[in-house]
């Protein structure tokens, strides 16, 4: 009987090599080198389950070399870029290397929108036209931006200051500050868009989004599971999509313009309300899913570094924080126009954050065959019509020959005296720098959510003292993995002591002012 096993797991393991083999051997000539997985067939599968975009870490061959590489799974291939050089040649090929499948795929599966509404998601439709444009529009740096930012920062002090007083006289407090952070950022940000009638103000709505629908179901409906495995997913998602229907349908005059600018364009095409309220809750999937791990670790980057934390402070003190007494109470006034343009050790941390813990990997499907020439060594490459290319950002912000032998490590001050070997002016088109993709298909959202993240990062570091809780030094914080974000949340509970900073307690006043200037960003 041992032996019959025996006989069976080897011959299992002798079939899966040849078919690997096999398909390994049906390449085109000119298709990129292929990286064998380790366990035939499936091992590539099985990284990529475990791992997520990190696997592009582990499985690549070495920095810059090859351009590009090809990851077989079965007869499926991911080409998976290992260059910043090839990033504009996949850009520039556009029509046939496209993200327009996975955006409808959104709408189809995550969304379960209408036929027609699904006609009108089709490449060169006047509608989806008008919608990129006016979301472009509505988030650009101008007046639209500042009143998206006012509100949004109104209700982010708004919880600081319910932190301060939960602290309490004794001023002192334990907390799970990456779940505060979940539930602050997620209010405060959709705030900013939504307005007073802001569906995740309700903690139903909230719950249901996070735990059950972005936790379970959306991965459950990418892989196509049957409805039987999702009712539970289903059920949430219909609750969701009736709080956006009980939206659109009451007072929404206060929400910001790329609020009203989809909803003139649902209307102007007769768009029904289920659709609607559907698309729209798809819209949270970006302005909620990343920015709540990157404010965390931005954040947690600054307060478990003393040194880091105790400049950040003066910077901000000195060129964006005015102090005044008032009929003996303190006031003080937080200039969020010079957090942005005059604090450039914060925003040099803050990116620093993003380029240390970033997994970005923008994708592209391969409409029809494709060849591709690198503008560096003139090497052409073949790609095939309805595989997958994959841009990883771990490679690229890890290559020391764009930052340096300590490309590694964590610098705040990379961004500030430029330890990167490229010079910072070079940066923005350099595709070396990916938390918020690559030009010119860069995060439309980037401003308003640098913006909080930096607002957020200049409330706590002045207000508050950070101590690991009951006492000792700051632990290293593991990642979940498979999670639909570009920059993972910790695994573990993340538990501090907070209290009161001495000299910081009166009244505290934002003042947003009036944009002029982006905060500057290395992506541009």
């Amino acid at each position: 009987m041992v032996s019959t096993s025996l006989f069976a797991v080897l011959f299992a393991l002798l079939l899966a090599y040849l078919l690997d083999a096999c398909f390994c051997h049906r390449r085109h000539s000119q298709e990129p080198p292929y990286v064998r997985p380790r366990i035939p067939l499936v091992g590539h599968a099985l990284g990529l389950a475990l791992h997520g975009s990190r696997y592009y870490d582990i499985v690549r061959i070495s920095p810059g070399q090859p351009e590009i590489f090809t990851l077989p799974i079965f007869s499926f291939r991911i080409y998976v870029l290992n260059s910043r050089h090839l990033f504009p040649v996949i850009i520039r090929n556009a029509r046939t290397l496209s993200f327009r499948p996975f955006a409808q795929l959104a709408s189809r599966v995550w969304c379960s929108v209408s036929e027609p509404f699904m006609q009108m998601h089709e490449e060169g439709h006047r509608w989806i036209e008008d919608l990129f444009r006016d979301t472009r529009n509505a988030l650009a740096v101008g007046s639209h931006l500042d009143y998206q930012n006012l509100m949004a920062g109104e209700s982010l002090k708004n919880f600081i200051d319910q932190l301060d007083e939960d602290v309490g006289i004794e001023g002192k407090k334990r907390f799970n500050i990456y779940k505060w952070i979940h539930h602050t950022i997620t209010v405060a940000a959709s705030d900013g868009v939504y307005g007073k009638n802001n569906p995740f103000r309700d903690p139903a709505v909230e719950n249901d989004y996070w735990y059950v629908i972005w936790a379970q179901g959306i991965k459950k409906q990418t892989a196509k599971l049957p409805s039987a495995f999702l009712r539970k997913e289903l059920a949430a998602r219909e609750r969701l999509f009736k709080a956006f229907e009980k939206y659109w349908t009451s007072d929404w005059s206060d929400a910001a313009e790329i609020t009203k600018s989809r909803k003139r364009l649902y209307d102007r095409d007769e768009v029904a309300l289920r659709d609607q309220a559907a698309h729209q809750a798809s819209f949270n999937l970006a302005l909620l899913g990343n920015t709540i791990p990157t404010s965390f670790w931005a954040l947690y980057d600054i307060f478990t570094r003393p040194e880091l934390l105790k400049a950040i402070r003066a910077e901000i003190e000195t060129n964006a924080l005015i102090k005044r007494a008032v009929n003996g109470c303190s006031t003080f006034e937080l200039d969020v126009a010079a957090l942005r343009n005059k604090c450039p050790l914060l925003l040099s941390s803050f990116q620093e954050s993003q380029r240390t813990k970033s997994i970005h990997a923008m994708i592209r499907e391969v409409i029809s065959d494709t060849l591709i020439e690198s503008s560096t060594t003139k090497m052409k490459y073949f790609l095939a019509q309805g595989q997958y290319v994959q841009m990883p950002s771990g490679p690229i912000h890890k290559d020391v020959n764009i930052w340096g032998p300590n490309a590694a490590d964590f610098d705040p001050y990379r961004f500030t005296k430029g330890t990167s070997v490229l010079p910072k002016s070079e940066l923005p088109n350099s595709y070396a720098f990916l938390p918020w993709g690559s030009p010119p298909h860069l995060c439309p959202a980037r401003q308003f959510a640098s913006t909080e993240v930096l607002l957020f990062i200049a409330l706590m570091a002045l207000r508050f003292e950070f101590l690991q809780a009951g006492g000792g030094a700051w632990k290293t914080l593991g990642v979940k993995t498979g999670e639909l974000v570009t920059i993972l949340p910790p695994t573990d509970e993340v538990l501090l002591d907070i209290g009161k900073r001495e000299g910081f307690q009166g009244f505290w006043i934002v003042k947003m002012g009036e944009s002029s200037q982006k905060v500057p960003l290395a992506s541009g």
